[in-house]
């Protein structure tokens, strides 16, 4: 089994990127989530975890996190070999610092995937494994698409995937405290 940490992005936005997601999405792209944020790539339980042990780990967590605001930019691309077009994300700096918490709150808990970069930055993918010679050319069609919109990311979802049928399926929804009262 895989797991993934997420900030799933609310409707109306889910709505409209997974509209642009099949829209645009390369024939080689399998869309198995809903739009999301990442923040723990998808990962295996290292032996002796379970996935109990995980949810307590995040459960235990989030009572040191509240509720923030994220805004979405341009359309950018990766350079990488994953051939990734993405929604950026202008104020990544809570989202940074979420990830580091989840990160280590799980840190004994998971595999690390050499594959997931250090320099972790936040997006909303619209397109991947695209293949080198096509990305240029789906990146200029749609580069000039204005998805900007604000949303208050007040939770984290845990997803987890049977390797064999390469379906998600979630499996807890972790709302952050109500830090108003």
């Amino acid at each position: 089994m895989l797991y993934i940490i997420v900030i799933i992005i609310p409707d109306p936005y889910r709505k409209k990127i997974s509209s642009l997601q099949e829209q645009y999405k390369d024939p080689n792209w399998k869309i198995t989530l809903p739009p999301h944020i990442t923040i723990m790539p998808p990962s295996s339980l290292v032996d002796g975890a379970s996935v109990e042990t995980l949810k307590n780990q995040i459960n235990a967590t989030i009572p040191s996190l509240s509720a923030f605001q994220i805004s979405t930019g341009p359309i950018k691309k990766f350079d990488n070999k994953f051939g990734t077009i993405y929604l950026s994300v202008e104020n990544s700096n809570e989202i940074v610092r979420l990830h580091q918490i989840i990160k280590n709150a799980v840190l004994h808990s998971v595999e690390k995937l050499d594959y997931y970069p250090d320099n972790f930055i936040p997006h909303i993918t619209l397109s991947g494994d695209i293949p080198e010679n096509a990305l240029f050319d789906k990146y200029s069609e749609m580069k000039e698409i204005n998805l900007a919109f604000d949303f208050n990311c007040s939770s984290i979802g845990l997803f987890c995937k049977n390797k064999s049928d390469n379906l998600w399926t979630q499996i807890g929804l972790y709302d952050f405290p109500d830090q108003t009262g």
